[in-house]
């Protein structure tokens, strides 16, 4: 779905500077350090495409000893993103000119409504650019895990190297990974999501759990997603778990809508 186009886009955005890593490749190898916390992040996780940043705030304020970077190149998306990550309120702050800094709520002439309406997260960061080479940003074995949600299934055939789950680049996220670190992959796209799987089972990654209902909205016949071996035989793959029930409380504003249409999500975790 196409972004209305946000007046003054660039100059809101910088209000939240304090969230935005402006330049992420100086934070090669130090990006712990970077968390404005007492005691640097234990790990470090990161979301591509994080959209208008439900999923990555809900898991930053959940997990408040862990580090989050988020990466979001469409500026009228991020906006939302970083607007939650400061804890105020949008509708407010459209013709405010005051700095979103996380200093403490303002009640903007005393109408109901202030400014601030949660605790700003500081252990959160964002990219807020389209990145090619993850590394040229971390250093090997610098992240702890990666989310994927609802990527761009890029459809034609010929494509498919663009899609996020492609071996391509998944080589880039073994690089920067540490060893038996996570990667967790949600989609709404059957055609994307039976891709990716056999793109996880391909490159050698062990799956973990794997589901085609998330939240359970389907009816019968259930969607099936199928996995098999260099000989064609299908490969049997455990079913939701532990992960899958904490994604299904960690949603996206898409993830919400669909659902609430009746439209089945997809849910996969494999080990690097």
């Amino acid at each position: 779905m196409r972004q209305r186009k946000v007046k003054n886009e660039e100059e809101k955005i910088a209000r939240y500077a304090a969230w935005i890593a402006a330049e992420p490749a100086k934070n090669k190898g130090r990006w712990a350090q970077d968390f404005p916390m007492e005691t640097p992040p234990a790990k470090l996780y990161l979301e591509i495409g994080c959209g208008k940043g439900k999923f990555i705030t809900h898991m930053a304020r959940e997990n408040p000893r862990w580090g989050y970077i988020a990466v979001e190149g469409a500026g009228t998306v991020v906006l939302r993103a970083l607007e939650k990550a400061a804890g105020v309120n949008a509708t407010v702050l459209e013709d405010g000119a005051g700095m979103a800094d996380g200093s403490g709520a303002e009640t903007d002439g005393g109408k109901a409504g202030a400014r601030a309406i949660g605790e700003p997260l500081y252990n959160l960061r964002f990219i807020t650019d389209y990145v090619q080479t993850l590394g040229d940003i971390f250093l090997p074995g610098e992240i702890s895990g990666i989310y994927l949600n609802f990527s761009d299934p890029w459809p034609k055939e010929r494509h498919g190297k663009r899609r996020l789950t492609h071996r391509k680049y998944l080589a880039e996220y073994r690089k920067i990974l540490k060893p038996g670190s996570t990667l967790e992959f949600k989609s709404d796209n059957d055609d994307l999501f039976a891709f990716s799987v056999q793109e996880f089972y391909d490159f050698g990654l062990e799956i973990l759990e794997l589901t085609d209902d998330l939240h359970g909205v389907l009816k019968e016949p259930a969607c099936s997603t199928k996995i098999f071996d260099g000989d064609g035989r299908e490969v049997v793959v455990p079913a939701a778990g532990e992960g899958a029930f904490a994604s299904a409380l960690a949603t996206t504003e898409y993830e919400d809508r669909f659902t609430a249409e009746g439209k089945n999500i997809h849910y996969c975790k494999v080990k690097f």
